[in-house]
């Protein structure tokens, strides 16, 4: 029997082990970066068979934003997983906004030669700074008509997204107050677990597409002393709705004010727009339906135009054909009226309008007042700005200023 001998050789390579130990706490403020040297870096390492010649980032804290760079005349760049901080590096970090307590920095290894550390973490004591509440302005949606409603801190809380950074108690200041009635005056401070009630003006409701009717104006006081204890001052709106309000009198309304229109342009009204022409009306719900019918021969060839869900009807007025003289709105209806160029000018009665609630519905007079636009900026359809015609962001403000959308005028302290 043969035997052989085989000889294995080993070749050794003798690396010096590195432990990085632990890395004592940097500290800054709240909203303060920071800029750590490769000095300061090292010294706050503990290091067993070092030292060591260079750090390299094993992970990254989610509490803030951490650049680096190679020299101190370099551009910073933001730090990665795998960066090496070297001699003649530094670190910045910026901080989360509003973020304090002992947070986490940073894992490094210590490196050195080929050979690196386990990761070993280091944290960071942010110092709190005191900061005042926050507040944004909101709408609350449930409210309803005539009907008393109470605002709790807790409400107000969630719905104007009051909050404080420092997680101190805070109560809520009334500045200002709208129409209707309050249980509490302007300065009272709602506690945690107060309220305030309110009641909204008498037969005050939004209807799709008003706007958001104006309840409060408020700030958020931290209860403890800061050198800025309270937010900015926002206000509270709601959307309020409506109820079935029977109709009483005997008269459906007194008058219409005179519908204003230019030649040569289109002019457009909303219901609610005509509505609030209409005078002495016993239509607190304001969803009665118009009808109108022109009886003067002078405005022959003058275009109405009743829309509904984009539906729109034309009619020219031609005496001679009653079903062209006459038209109804409703609630929701858009009417255009389409005066031709060189038409006859002024403000004259032109037919007679109603409006149909179920009670007494005798007729009022309808008067077109029809001038030029002249040099005055004109909406989308060439109305004027000015009483409510056309519909033109400008002519609008101007109507619902001049008008009111709202069925009572809503004051508000100061």
């Amino acid at each position: 029997m043969i035997r052989s001998l085989v000889l294995v050789l080993l070749s050794l390579t003798w690396v010096q082990a590195i432990d990085l130990i632990a890395i004592s706490n940097y500290a800054t403020n709240e909203d303060t970066e920071l800029i750590i040297s490769y000095a300061t870096l090292d010294s706050a390492c503990t290091v067993n068979g070092g030292p060591a010649d260079r750090y390299r980032i094993a992970d990254l804290s989610t509490n803030g934003t951490i650049w680096s760079r190679a020299t101190s005349g370099a551009v910073w760049g933001t730090a990665a997983v795998g960066d090496y901080l070297a001699p003649g590096s530094s670190v910045r970090f910026v901080p989360n906004f509003n973020v304090f307590g002992t947070k986490g920095l940073f894992l490094l290894r210590a490196c050195l030669g080929s050979a690196e550390s386990f990761p070993t973490s280091a944290n960071i004591v942010i110092g709190p700074q005191p900061d005042p509440p926050v507040a944004t302005a909101g709408t609350y949606s449930s409210v309803t008509e005539d009907t008393a409603f109470t605002f709790t801190h807790a409400i107000l809380t969630t719905t104007l997204g009051i909050s404080d950074p420092d997680l101190d108690t805070y109560t809520i200041k009334l500045v200002s107050r709208g129409g209707g009635t309050f249980d509490h005056p302007v300065g009272y401070q709602i506690p945690v677990g107060g309220s305030v009630t309110w009641t909204p003006p008498l037969n005050l409701y939004t209807k799709t597409g008003e706007p958001d009717v104006p309840v409060l104006t408020v700030q958020a006081v931290s209860t403890v002393n800061k050198p800025q204890k309270a937010s900015a001052v926002v206000a509270l709106k709601a959307r309020i709705t409506g109820v079935a309000d029977p109709v009483t009198g005997v008269t459906a309304l007194t008058s219409i004010d005179p519908i204003r229109m230019a030649p040569g342009t289109q002019t457009e009204y909303t219901y609610d727009q005509i509505h609030a022409l209409a005078r002495g009306t016993n239509d607190p719900d304001r969803n009665g339906s118009f009808y109108f019918q022109v009886t003067n021969a002078a405005m022959n060839g003058l275009t109405v135009t009743t829309v509904l869900a984009g539906t729109a009807v034309p009619q020219t007025i031609d005496l001679s054909v009653p079903s062209t003289c006459a038209w109804n709105l409703s609630d929701g209806q858009i009417i255009r009226f389409q005066v031709p160029t060189g038409f006859i000018q002024g403000t004259q009665t032109v037919g007679n309008g109603f409006l149909n609630l179920g009670i007494g519905s005798a007729a009022v007079p309808l008067v077109f007042d029809i001038r030029p636009a002249g040099g005055s900026t004109s909406g989308n359809n060439g109305g004027e700005q000015g009483g409510g015609c056309g519909v033109g962001s400008a002519g609008l403000f101007i109507l619902l200023l001049s008008c009111g959308l709202w069925r009572r005028r809503v004051d508000h302290d100061k």
